[in-house]
């Protein structure tokens, strides 16, 4: 700083005012160059987009988190934002039409869009196989967003959870085999 303000002041007695005007000037905006790259490098424009099996867009409302609290953003989802970068926690509601009530993501990566696909498949679309009669069937998407784990809540019905881990969400089929996840008591 000491040699800034020497070879100023030297600026100032040899050319004038002038020239230390422009100095400054141009100073302030390497200044803020520095200042707006810097922010921008911490800085993700980021989208959580949830669409059913059409491609139409989900109502929800979302909660981002990081660890331990300090920084939380209420965002719309469906909806660019601005934010930090670093890996969130969401909390996402969705509406109570909805055959999933709530998803909690963890460790969620918002450098890059996330996309989460769910479908409430109609029973007579699905395939039965010989495990019984389903009483609901919902699909999950979650292979175009990057998070460590997710957990989802939605009312119970049946006695059994399934699951199609090569379920193609696009023609609603199950292109492996049902595994039984768990018991459930509704």
């Amino acid at each position: 700083m000491i040699k800034i303000t020497q070879i100023l002041s030297q600026l100032t007695l040899n050319r004038g005012p002038k020239i230390l005007f422009s100095l400054v000037i141009l100073l302030y905006i390497s200044l803020f160059l520095i200042i707006s790259y810097a922010d921008s490098n911490e800085i993700a424009n980021f989208e959580l987009t949830l669409q059913d099996n059409e491609g139409n867009n989900v109502e929800a409302e979302a909660v981002l988190y990081n660890d331990d609290y300090t920084n939380e953003k209420h965002i719309d989802i469906n909806e660019q934002v601005r934010i930090k970068k670093e890996l969130y926690n969401a909390n996402i509601s969705l509406e109570e039409s909805q055959i999933i009530n709530n998803i909690e993501i963890f460790k969620l990566n918002v450098t890059n869009q996330a996309i989460i696909k769910i479908d409430e498949v109609p029973i007579s679309e699905v395939t039965k196989p010989s495990l019984g009669q389903w009483e609901k069937v919902y699909a999950i998407d979650p292979t175009n967003a990057s998070f460590e784990k997710a957990t989802l809540s939605i009312i119970a019905t049946g006695s059994k959870l399934y699951k199609c881990k090569e379920w193609d969400f696009e023609r609603r089929i199950c292109n492996g085999y049902w595994k039984e996840l768990q018991q459930i008591m509704p």
